[in-house]
């Protein structure tokens, strides 16, 4: 991934139209109806044919689909009626379509609500159809993530312990919703260490503010929730301890491949999947990152001076890019068990809100400036895909630079998205 001269980045363009603070993204990937012909005549792969378009969910529920291309909303409305917690596109992963689910997404509030809603069809023709709803637990405002056909999401009643649903039934053409299958109900982790004499060294330290009568040391409400490969999840825990664990199906089983408590007793703020390492990566209100390799289950903490609590993490190849609750965003590269600096993400300060006359622009406004830092409450990344030269001739070439982009979106509390691609 090549880098600018000057270590610090800027955004190529701004989105403005939520009214509330950003609180969550994802990239969805569309087919190009002008290259499915060339598809069905077995010239090109499917993965050359998926522009990436962004979806927003704000504070208030609303939800917001943008073409990259254009930088301009193609779609807006209310979702939820409260804050947007997680957004996440079914049917594809890894380039690999599932052609029973691919053109649902989903979306999951503050309301107790995981929303289903058919986006576009086959040929990237976009709709917007609310296929089903499913009750869920956001008390402790934890994401909910898939993979495949399950999802997993905190537990309905108990915020400590988590199920897995497989949703398989939305890919029919009228689906029933009572093929609707919980494979695992309230799960708890602490039970499970328990039962299997897991020692948790951490829970017989000594905190300066101990109360011994009111104590209780368990792992607290779930914080977040991340499918790894081979059915292996990681779960992240309000006593910063991270879980991981291995999923059978028949019969269903829950087995702890490890436990550790480095962010102790800091929540845990964000996890992601290092594909290139096969290891995990945690953060909490702490400065540091926590690296477990999934093979050896052996942790390594990295410590970032001057970085303040960093809020989320995420991947792409060997690289990272870190955001902090004091607005410094830092583009970093795993070398020899280091983060080692790269460049810094800016986000200019004074930029207005909610004018869609400035979306794509920088231009001023007469509206009041804000000042001081932004906070960025959000950030997701998407790889670049190759295009054929065979194709190229059928696609814009607007089209095209944003297809063989990686883009990094930033969701901020001043409600605009910033989007940078020279990285």
């Amino acid at each position: 991934m090549a880098l600018l001269e000057d270590d610090t980045k800027f955004p190529d363009f701004t989105l403005r139209k939520h009214t509330e603070p950003i609180t969550s993204l994802c990239f969805v990937r569309v087919p190009l109806g002008c290259t499915r012909r060339l598809l069905r005549d077995g010239v090109e792969s499917s993965s050359a044919l998926l522009k990436p378009f962004l979806l927003s969910g704000d504070e208030k529920g609303n939800l917001t689909l943008w073409d990259l291309t254009t930088r301009r909303p193609i779609k807006s409305w209310r979702g939820h009626q409260g804050s947007i917690l997680s957004i996440e596109q079914l049917g594809l992963k890894t380039g690999t379509i599932d052609d029973r689910l691919f053109g649902l997404v989903y979306s999951h509030g503050r309301d107790n609500c995981i929303k289903f809603w058919r986006l576009f069809n086959s040929m990237g023709n976009f709709s917007l159809e609310e296929v089903y709803d499913l009750p869920e637990n956001a008390l402790n405002f934890c994401n909910v993530d898939h993979r495949g056909s399950l999802i997993v999401s905190p537990n309905t009643l108990e915020s400590g312990k988590f199920d897995v649903y497989d949703i398989a039934f939305l890919g029919d053409e009228t689906p029933n919703e009572n093929r609707l299958r919980r494979i695992f109900q309230g799960v708890d982790v602490f039970q499970i260490a328990a039962e299997n004499g897991i020692n948790i060294p951490e829970f017989k330290l000594k905190r300066a503010d101990d109360d011994d009568g009111n104590r209780v040391d368990k792992f607290g409400i779930i914080m977040r929730l991340l499918f790894l490969e081979n059915d292996q999840l990681a779960v992240g825990f309000e006593s910063g301890h991270v879980a991981t664990l291995q999923l059978s199906f028949e019969p269903s089983k829950v087995q702890i491949l490890s436990i550790t408590g480095e962010h102790f007793p800091n929540p845990v703020l964000s996890l992601c999947y290092d594909e290139t390492n096969n290891m995990v990566a945690s953060t909490s209100i702490s400065s540091h990152v926590v690296f477990q390799d999934l093979a050896t289950h052996h942790s390594r903490v990295v410590k970032l001076d001057h970085f303040g609590k960093i809020g989320g993490i995420v991947n792409i190849d060997n690289k990272y890019i870190l955001s902090s609750w004091n607005g410094t965003t830092k583009f970093m590269e795993y070398h020899n068990g280091e983060l080692q600096y790269s460049a810094k993400f800016t986000k200019p300060k004074g930029m207005i809100t909610g004018d869609l006359n400035t979306i794509g622009s920088l231009q001023d406004s007469d509206k009041p400036l804000k000042k001081g830092t932004i906070k960025p409450n959000v950030l997701r990344i998407v790889d670049s895909v190759e295009v054929p030269e065979s194709i190229r001739s059928a696609i814009t070439r607007r089209d095209i630079n944003i297809i063989t982009s990686k883009i990094l979106a930033l969701g901020f509390e001043d409600c605009t998205i910033a989007v940078y691609t020279k990285f």
